[in-house]
C-alpha cells in the first residue's frame, strides 16, 4: 500500500494541475494568447535555467568512474536506437510531417528529473539520487539534441537548404546553448554568484508548473481525437514495451539494484512536460505533444507501480 501511495503522490500532481489549466481555460481565466507567451517564456527562458543548474553542478571526475560509464553508455545506446526506431516508425506511420517530431520526441524523451528523482530518492536513498543526477548530465544533454533535431528536420524547407537549416536550429536553440554553457562551467568548476544562481533557480522553478498548465489550458478532446491514435501507439512503446525489453537487456548485462532502477525509471518515466513547449516552440504538433505527456502520465501511476514491485519481489532491486 505504502509503494502504490507513494506511486500516486508522484505522480498524480502532474495530472492534477495539467487538470487545473483545463478549468482555467474553461472558466476564461486562462486565454490561446497567454498559452502562446507562457510556452515562448518556458522554452526560451525557464527550461534553459533548468537545464544550466541540472548539469553546471557536477563533478566531471565523478561522470567518468567506471560505474557511472557503464551505466552512462547503456542509457545513451538504448536512447539512440529507440530514437532510430521512432523516427523509422514515425516515417512509415504517420503522413502530416509536422507530427513526426513530437512523436518520436514522446517515444524516446523522458521526465526522468521531475519523476524519476522522487522515485529513485524514495527508493535507493542519497547514494541513488547522486547516481541519477550524474546520469542526468549524460542524457539530458542527448535528450534535447535529439528532440531538436527531431522537431526541426521535418519542418517544412527547400531541399537545398535542410542540413544548414537544422545546424543552424541546433545551434541557435536556446536549451543546446543552456548546455554548452553547463559543461563549460561544470569542466571548470566555475560558481556563479549566489543572487544570481538563487536567480536561475527561481526562472527554472517556473518551467513545470507553467508548462502543465498550458498544457491543460492547450488540450481539448476535439482537437486530441485526430491525434488520439498516434498517441497511444506512443504509451503503448514508451510506458510497456521499451522499459521491459532494455530491463530485460540490462538484466542480462548484470546491472542490478539501484543501477538497473535508474536504467527502469528512465525509460518507464512518462514523457517529458518540455516536449510540449518545445513542439510548440518549434511549430510542431503540440496537440500531439500535449495528448501524448497527458496519456503516459496518466499510465505512469499504474506502470511503474507495477514495474518497481515485480523487481523488487524477484530480489532484483
Amino acid at each position: 500500500m505504502e509503494q502504490i501511495l507513494f506511486s500516486i503522490n508522484a505522480v498524480l500532481p502532474i495530472f492534477l494541475i495539467i487538470l487545473l489549466g483545463y478549468i482555467l481555460k474553461h472558466f476564461g481565466l486562462i486565454h490561446e494568447a497567454f498559452v502562446k507567451q507562457a510556452t515562448k517564456i518556458v522554452f526560451k527562458v525557464s527550461l534553459p535555467c533548468m537545464v544550466f543548474q541540472s548539469v553546471s553542478g557536477v563533478r566531471i571526475d565523478e561522470l567518468f568512474s567506471k560505474d557511472m560509464m557503464a551505466l552512462a553508455t547503456f542509457s545513451v545506446i538504448a536512447t539512440l536506437v529507440i530514437f532510430l526506431i521512432a523516427t523509422l516508425l514515425s516515417l512509415k506511420l504517420l503522413k502530416e510531417p509536422l507530427s513526426r517530431g513530437p512523436f518520436i520526441q514522446g517515444i524516446f524523451r523522458s521526465n526522468f528529473v521531475i519523476i524519476g528523482y522522487p522515485l529513485i530518492l524514495n527508493l535507493f536513498g542519497d547514494s541513488g539520487l547522486a547516481r541519477a543526477a550524474l546520469l542526468t548530465a549524460f542524457i539530458m544533454p542527448l535528450f534535447n539534441i535529439l528532440a531538436v533535431i527531431a522537431l526541426t528536420i521535418f519542418l517544412p524547407k527547400k531541399d537545398d537548404h535542410i542540413i544548414k537549416g537544422t545546424l543552424l536550429q541546433i545551434i541557435k536553440n536556446p536549451l543546446i546553448i543552456a548546455i554548452f554553457l553547463a559543461l563549460i562551467f561544470a569542466g571548470f568548476q566555475w560558481q556563479l554568484p549566489l543572487f544570481i544562481n538563487q536567480t536561475l533557480d527561481y526562472a527554472g522553478q517556473l518551467a513545470l508548473p507553467l508548462s502543465l498548465m498550458c498544457i491543460g489550458a492547450f488540450f481539448s478532446w476535439e482537437k486530441v481525437k485526430p491525434s488520439f491514435t498516434s498517441a497511444l501507439i506512443v504509451t503503448g512503446l514508451k510506458m510497456v514495451i521499451h522499459p521491459i525489453l532494455l530491463v530485460i537487456i540490462a538484466c542480462l548485462l548484470g546491472f542490478r539494484g539501484d543501477f538497473l532502477g535508474i536504467i527502469f525509471i528512465l525509460f518507464a518515466s512518462p514523457t517529458a512536460v518540455s516536449s510540449f513547449a518545445m513542439a510548440e516552440g518549434m511549430d510542431n504538433d503540440s496537440q500531439l505533444a500535449a495528448a501524448i505527456i497527458i496519456m503516459t502520465t496518466g499510465c505512469a501511476v499504474v506502470s511503474i507501480f507495477i514495474g518497481v514491485n515485480v523487481l523488487t519481489s524477484l530480489g532484483l532491486l
